[in-house]
């Protein structure tokens, strides 16, 4: 496998972290992946995955988001102070600043394989943004994999966040860290999963992935109130119907998450997402539920049947 790391600019001149993994030849090439890691981590962590997928023919692109891996914990000189926070993708619209980060890879990731078939491919947090990409212009994609993520409506329990979220704005600013958020969010994954001893155990029941997730210095920071506002808000647009609808109807879609997922509601907000595609006119919708896993499917002790199940659907997808 070839590994190249290099830097992006983003849509408001951000100097972004980008890896860049290819098979060693690249003639052999059938796919290119646009990979769009999750909160509170960073693409490196995919390095086994993108391992496989380069083994199979597949040129990998993973950005790391803003706020997060090489920009947060490793700034460029240049960096502004308000881009160098873990957690914190901008003091204003970040959400939408990072949506815009994701259309510009695209474009790049286009014009250096623009004749392979292109996958969208998004992590949990990557999932949400996925999604609004895929609502903005899904006709730059030949499929998207949705991974870890969730659906449905927007409860009474996001709106209690959302007060949370609210008030901590008030107490710490923008770019405070929401350790209120971030407690109550974990205590309702940890009752609803059982979490014992480490707060990385709702990822994965490998002890040796729970262990470096403890010990990653960068993971297990909090993100910051503004943060939690912005994906508040991105929540209550993504779930309109009326945005649902204009991913056109045939791009084929795969949803796949650990049946004991708390951030999917152990399947539930996962069958939501997939109904609320369908019922938008999306045809080819397929989804997967691995039995008792949690949120990291790549990481769980399902990983093996996982990783074959994902390149068997993406293979299906490509012309042979």
């Amino acid at each position: 496998m070839q590994t190249v790391t290099r830097r992006i600019q983003g849509c408001d001149g951000i100097s972004l972290h980008l890896t860049h993994w290819a098979p060693d030849d690249i003639l052999d090439a059938k796919g290119v992946i646009q990979l769009l890691h999750g909160q509170g981590e960073y693409a490196a962590r995919y390095t086994h995955v993108a391992q496989y997928l380069t083994d199979r023919g597949f040129i990998v692109y993973a950005p790391d988001l803003r706020g997060h891996g090489h920009l947060a914990f490793n700034p460029p000189e240049d960096a502004r102070e308000e881009h160098a926070i873990p957690g914190h993708m901008a003091d204003e619209d970040g959400w939408s600043k990072c949506v815009a980060d994701f259309g510009i890879l695209r474009d790049i990731i286009r014009s250096e394989q623009p004749m392979l078939p292109f996958f969208l491919i998004g992590h949990s947090l990557g999932s949400l943004m996925a999604q609004d990409l895929l609502m903005q212009d899904s006709t730059r994609w030949d499929g998207a994999v949705l991974l870890g993520s969730t659906g449905g409506p927007v409860t009474l329990t996001h709106r209690v966040i959302e007060l949370v979220v609210r008030l901590q704005l008030m107490v710490k600013g923008k770019r405070g860290q929401a350790t209120w958020t971030d407690r109550l969010v974990m205590q309702a994954f940890a009752k609803d999963i059982g979490m014992k001893e480490f707060r990385s155990e709702w990822l994965s029941h490998d002890p040796e992935v729970i262990q470096a997730a403890e010990n990653d210095p960068m993971m297990n920071f909090c993100t910051s109130a503004q943060h939690w506002l912005d994906l508040g808000n991105a929540l209550k647009i993504r779930a309109r119907p009326e945005n649902i609808a204009r991913i056109r109807p045939d791009i084929p879609i795969w949803i796949a998450s650990g049946g004991n997922c708390p951030m999917g509601e152990k399947g539930r907000a996962v069958e939501a997402l997939a109904q609320s595609f369908r019922t938008a006119g999306l045809r080819d919708v397929s989804m997967k539920l691995y039995e008792g896993m949690n949120h990291e499917l790549h990481n769980e002790l399902c990983r093996d049947a996982f990783l074959a199940d994902l390149h068997e659907w993406l293979d299906a997808q490509c012309p042979h």
